[in-house]
């Protein structure tokens, strides 16, 4: 080799080095992140989002202008590069991602789940609801009393999670739940409201925004209300489709899309009673109030004379309007209050010193307001980057609250103190972890116990000190609900699985596939029957005691 040769090697083996030090920076900046985050596994999943792209980016300039390799050399890499690309892309498709953001991939030759929906959808012969025709009055059909088996409320008639009645019988390894009805449905994160023999959820079906009961016992529908409306997620967790659960009444069914459309529906034929936006109404005249990242997710509150929502606003508008109370029956705005973002949780009412208080979880805290005309209570600050406070707070007893987030922030008991002249005032949290972060997961009370999950581990803590119990078996993003003595717990995969509800360990007693695809949807039991749904399915099983 000639002394030039040698001379032009020198430069590009030295010029290795610096691409060397870009890919080591970045596995050294991915450490970081992941050391940072080691108690937030989104943000810790985020990160690689973060890191790499970047890193890359310079490792490719560095490549195309500084590597000192011959021109084919670098085409040649780049054309390999876009070779894996385009075949990688033409063999997997993206099928969402789950709870901490980590895209999941499907072969483009296998039908989605999706399109196996729609086709089945395509082929549903269901009733429509007389949407030209308003309900004036109740309807004349015959409608159930509600009785502690109908589950007529997100997560029970209270929104504790706690199943009443005759619930579901625990001896599942002996006689195993019983599939009585599965078929595809619309997307959507909603869950089942349920009436005697009718359950009501919401889906996308197309361009519309569709509110559709089956019967419980067949799943054959019932009849349809549909919204011309689409929430459309454009980050990679989330989906397209309405997040909302039904509220039923009695005669009335109160359902609130991603988009704002509140609707009062009559119960047993869907037909509309009223019907307002509650985005419209929030923002000024001709620029209604922003939407969520994640579309309008708290499940509006039936309660008095009232519905409940949180449409939110912007702060520095100081319109007022983060909480509207809307006339059950004729849609009337009755009050509005609040100046804060909103975020995913729905308002609940809670008995504390002595006063039924309105508890609204919002993007910046939990505040409490009185229910006649919005007059606030008493606020507390708690939150976290994205501003997402999604999973319902919990009465501890009489003056104290349990409140939790995820993204690596936890749970903290708070102490209110009612004073003389109606003032209340909110103690420093009695204590606070990070060892319970429900995400977008609630959790549920038994016995001076709190059962949720943390990050998608089962985890149990005592609400007198904040130490926790125990922790163990994984269920992702799932959900939990309580009956007497056993949890049962949907795990983000589509399990259903039956836990001992007790402090002294973790005990699982059962477990079983119920449907495929991320499921986050809460799961319904009524009458005996578990009704599990995601975006995509939904299934009926027979778990009568």
């Amino acid at each position: 080799m000639t002394s030039a040769e040698i001379s032009a090697v020198r430069p590009i083996g030295m010029r290795w080095h610096y691409g060397l030090s870009i890919l080591l920076i970045g596995v050294v900046l991915q450490l970081l992140f992941w050391w940072m985050y080691v108690e937030d596994p989104t943000f810790s999943a985020m990160s690689v989002l973060w890191v790499w792209p970047a890193t890359l980016f310079v490792f490719a300039i560095w490549w195309t202008v500084f590597s000192g390799w011959s021109g084919g050399v670098r085409a040649g890499a780049w054309g390999l590069v876009a070779v894996a690309g385009v075949t990688f892309f033409g063999v997997f498709r993206l099928e969402g991602s789950n709870g901490d953001m980590i895209p999941k991939l499907a072969y483009r030759w296998t039908p989605s789940a999706h399109e196996k929906a729609a086709e089945y959808l395509q082929k549903q012969s269901i009733p429509l609801a007389a949407v030209n025709e308003p309900a004036a009055e109740a309807p004349a059909a015959t409608v159930p009393a509600i009785t502690d088996d109908d589950a007529p409320d997100f997560r029970g008639v209270l929104r504790d999670g706690i199943v009443r009645g005759a619930g579901f019988r625990k001896n599942w390894a002996e006689v195993p739940p019983k599939e009585l009805w599965r078929h595809p449905v619309g997307l959507g994160w909603s869950s089942f409201s349920v009436l005697g023999d009718l359950a009501i959820t919401q889906e996308q079906r197309d361009d519309e925004e569709s509110v559709v009961a089956y019967r419980l016992d067949t799943g054959a529908p019932v009849w349809k209300h549909g919204d011309k409306a689409r929430l459309e997620i454009v980050v990679v967790n989330g989906g397209d489709g309405p997040h909302c659960t039904p509220v039923i009444t009695g005669e009335w069914t109160y359902t609130l899309g991603g988009t704002g459309v509140l609707n009062c529906l009559a119960t047993m034929t869907g037909t509309p009673k009223w019907t307002r936006n509650i985005l419209e109404d929030a923002g000024t005249a001709g620029k209604p109030a922003k939407n969520l990242e994640w579309g309008m997710s708290a499940t509006p509150l039936v309660v008095d004379d009232l519905v409940i929502t949180i449409p939110g606003g912007n702060p520095a508008e100081n319109l007022n309007k983060s909480v509207i109370a809307y006339d059950r029956l004729t849609g009337d705005i009755k009050w509005t209050v609040g100046n804060f973002p909103a975020s995913y949780c729905g308002p609940r009412v809670e008995s504390l010193g002595g006063v039924r208080q309105l508890l609204i979880f919002h993007g910046k805290g939990i505040a409490a307001y009185e229910l006649t005309d919005g007059k606030m209570l008493w606020e507390f600050g708690w939150t976290n980057m994205p501003l997402v406070n999604a999973a319902q707070p919990i009465r501890l007893d009489e003056q104290s609250l349990l409140i939790g987030n995820g993204y690596g922030i936890g749970s903290a008991r708070l102490a209110l103190q009612a004073a003389s002249d109606g003032t209340w005032k909110v103690e420093p949290p009695v204590w606070k972890t990070n060892k319970l972060k429900l995400k977008f997961n609630d959790a549920v009370l038994r016995d001076g116990y709190v059962y949720g999950l943390d990050d998608g581990i089962l985890t149990c803590v005592d609400i007198a000190n904040g130490k926790t119990k125990w922790k163990g078996g994984r269920y992702g993003y799932g959900q939990i609900l309580l009956h007497e003595d056993t949890l049962l717990c949907t795990t983000e995969e589509g399990e259903v699985a039956l836990v001992a509800a007790s402090p002294t360990k973790f005990e699982e007693r059962a477990r079983f596939k119920a449907v495929d695809g991320t499921t986050w949807n809460h799961p319904t039991v009524a009458h005996g029957k578990l009704l599990i749904r995601n975006s995509t399915e939904a299934v009926c099983y027979d778990v009568a005691p």
